[in-house]
């Protein structure tokens, strides 16, 4: 599908092939399709909230279903029967694409494709919580098979060319049956662990850096907030981020030797005798390149070097 292409509309408009299943209430109106589309567009449905209600409503171009109770199955023909907004398809610097050092940026990329296929009305369908066999009657399959194209087609699309095999079925009988959820676990099999193993290798670099005599402090500082910035980018919990106090000892245990005297002035013992750093992070940071900035003056000042701190 080229880009250019009238935008795919997978609205609920009753279709005059369809005459089994459960007919349209009266509560439910209908809406004429749009007339006019932006390129790079697709007409999506927003998810219908719950409504004491359980109403119809009609906004502009937009129409919501609400559905008739909370069973998963009138909730997945609610969101099936919903007519559409406007999504954009992900720029190619936001699609999965491979980063440096080989990695991926998996992990943003799925937050973004959750949010746009939640807003899309696809994400249920995509992780598995509506199946198909949840359908009843043959016109809900068909609008069940119009949704997970939708799905398939944000998902494609978000993909970069290079890393688009990873999304293709194997076997043309593959591709007859194959939905948006399955393309969602290959990629989740192709990725997910890949990107575990490169938290992990971050982890390991940022505990293992160390500096010594010779070492650019600057640089050393600068490069032990470039690896907590990657964690935080690669991981999808945001409890394994690197907390604050815990980058603080890291920063001064990742320190010279030299700076032994100089560190342990940033470690008081409370009553519970834990080493608590009473400086923000970035109050350490600036003490440090100022203290580093001291010593450079000092050792240029000094006809005949001597050890620092000691």
């Amino acid at each position: 599908m080229d880009i250019n292409d009238p935008p795919i509309s997978m609205g609920t408009t009753p279709d005059p092939d369809i005459t089994q299943g459960d007919p349209p209430t009266a509560a439910t109106p209908h809406l004429s399709p749009r007339s006019t589309a932006s390129e790079g567009h697709i007409h999506v449905p927003d998810i219908p909230p719950l409504s004491e209600g359980r109403q119809n409503t009609v906004s502009g171009t937009l129409k919501i279903v609400f559905p008739k109770n909370d069973t998963p199955h009138e909730n997945m023909i609610a969101l099936l029967r919903s007519d559409y907004k406007s999504v954009a398809i992900m720029t190619d610097k936001d699609k999965l694409r491979t980063t440096t050092e080989q990695q991926t940026n998996w992990i943003p990329w799925k937050r973004r494709l959750h949010r746009l296929l939640d807003v899309a009305g696809c994400l249920p369908f995509v992780m598995g919580n509506y199946p198909k066999s949840m359908c009843r009657t043959p016109s809900e399959r068909i609008l069940w098979s119009r949704r997970d194209a939708v799905a398939k087609y944000l998902i494609s699309g978000s993909i970069s060319d290079e890393l688009s095999t990873h999304a293709d079925s194997v076997g043309d009988d593959a591709l007859i049956d194959e939905h948006a959820a399955d393309i969602w676990q290959r990629l989740k099999e192709a990725f997910e662990l890949r990107s575990g193993q490169h938290v992990t290798t971050l982890y390991r670099r940022l505990y293992d850096k160390r500096a010594d005599d010779s070492t650019q402090i600057l640089k050393h500082l600068l490069e032990l907030m470039e690896l907590r910035n990657q964690i935080a980018a690669s991981v999808s919990n945001p409890a394994d981020r690197v907390p604050e106090r815990m980058f603080q000892n890291i920063v001064l245990t990742a320190l010279p030797v030299s700076w032994s005297n100089w560190t342990g002035g940033f470690f008081a013992i409370r009553g519970n005798s834990q080493n608590i750093v009473r400086q923000s992070t970035q109050e350490l940071l600036s003490l440090i390149r100022e203290e580093n900035g001291n010593a450079a003056r000092a050792e240029f000042l000094t006809p005949d070097p001597v050890p620092r701190y000691q």
